[in-house]
């Protein structure tokens, strides 16, 4: 038999092996791991030979012809281990490898080099988490990644200005979710503890906790919105404000990373979580086993993002996109938020 003779040999098999055993053309070989235009039967006949075989087509070959190297690449700004871990998973159930850069490693213009990288090794396809740095021009890398024939999704962002199809967490039923419970608790003055960044998340939640306040008969307070500014260090920023503002009650953070630099600020100062200060936070990150909420303490009450289903929507669109080569038409496509209740809020008495 061919394949006997083939492992006799010694020798890797080739595509003269896989053509002569399926009584076909070289040709056709080709075609059929080139998704060319063969019959069903034939293709079948063609991969059964291969597997009796051990036979592997060339992938750098193979990208050749096809302009193709089914790798996808992944930007983020930081290493989020639960998008990582469902990219991965997303992408090896759809057959694509996949390659993934962090922004924050690189100096000014990150973004940039992270893209320029996976456009020089051919990736079929991008998934972005933009920082959303209100000094770049992101109109043009997107621009820059479509000119060179690559499709791109972005995922827990979104730009107003720009046609981009993105994934995202709901973000404003986000922000109403935590807002609700603290209002549901009793607490009336409410702090939103956010970062200086335009992102368009924050302001999602930004929007998400005026309509809880308005739907509560609430008129909304901006001097109840702290900003902790580039190079501030959310901690101090916090410390300030508790030391100064005593009606305070509760605080919704933005993010985890928020809450835990809130948490540092109220002990500095001698208030108790929760009972001194509600807090909850957005998020729920994943580190290690644990969700970054279980560890601290008390364990915080937090807005969780499906981080899991956000990467999986997103990488079924892109491919999606890139076998129908359809245009960015700015589709939002919104992932459930979830409210995780912990231990750092607590019921206030409301003053009628």
């Amino acid at each position: 038999m061919v394949n006997q003779n083939v492992m006799n040999r010694g020798k890797k098999p080739t595509v003269h092996d896989v053509a002569r055993l399926a009584r076909v053309s070289i040709a056709t070989v080709s075609a059929s791991f080139n998704s060319g235009p063969v019959r069903e039967k034939t293709r079948d006949r063609i991969l059964d030979a291969a597997q009796k075989l051990g036979y592997r087509p060339n992938l750098i070959a193979r990208s050749m012809v096809t302009r193709k190297t089914h790798v996808l690449g992944m930007i983020l700004p930081w290493n989020n281990v639960e998008i990582t871990d469902a990219a991965v998973t997303s992408a090896t159930s759809n057959s694509y490898g996949l390659m993934s850069l962090f922004s924050s490693s690189n100096s000014e213009g990150g973004e940039r080099a992270c893209i320029e990288s996976l456009i020089e090794r051919m990736v079929d396809g991008i998934i972005f988490l933009p920082k959303q740095n209100p000094e770049e021009d992101y109109g043009q890398m997107l621009s820059m990644i479509r000119s060179a024939g690559v499709k791109v999704v972005l995922i827990d962002r979104y730009f107003n200005e720009i046609k981009a199809d993105s994934v995202v967490t709901d973000n404003v039923k986000g922000g109403r979710l935590a807002t609700e419970y603290l209002l549901k608790s009793g607490h009336r003055k409410i702090l939103f503890f956010m970062d200086s960044r335009k992102a368009s998340a924050t302001s999602d939640r930004l929007e998400g906790y005026k309509t809880a306040l308005a739907e509560a008969g609430i008129l909304f307070d901006n001097d109840m919105v702290a900003h902790v500014g580039m190079g501030e260090n959310a901690r101090n920023v916090a410390k300030e404000i508790l030391s100064r503002r005593k009606d305070i009650t509760a605080i919704f953070a933005t993010s985890d990373h928020l809450a835990y630099d809130v948490m540092l600020a109220c002990k500095e100062v001698g208030k108790k979580i929760p009972d001194d200060i509600s807090l909850i936070g957005f998020d729920d990150i994943l580190l290690g086993p644990h969700r970054i909420g279980e560890i601290l303490n008390p364990p915080l009450t937090t807005v969780r993002q499906d981080f899991s289903a956000m990467v999986g929507q997103a990488i079924d669109l892109l491919i999606s996109k890139m076998k129908t080569n359809v245009p960015d038409t700015g589709e939002i496509k919104n992932i459930e938020p979830k409210l995780i209740i912990r231990q750092s809020c607590r019921k206030v008495m409301v003053n009628c």
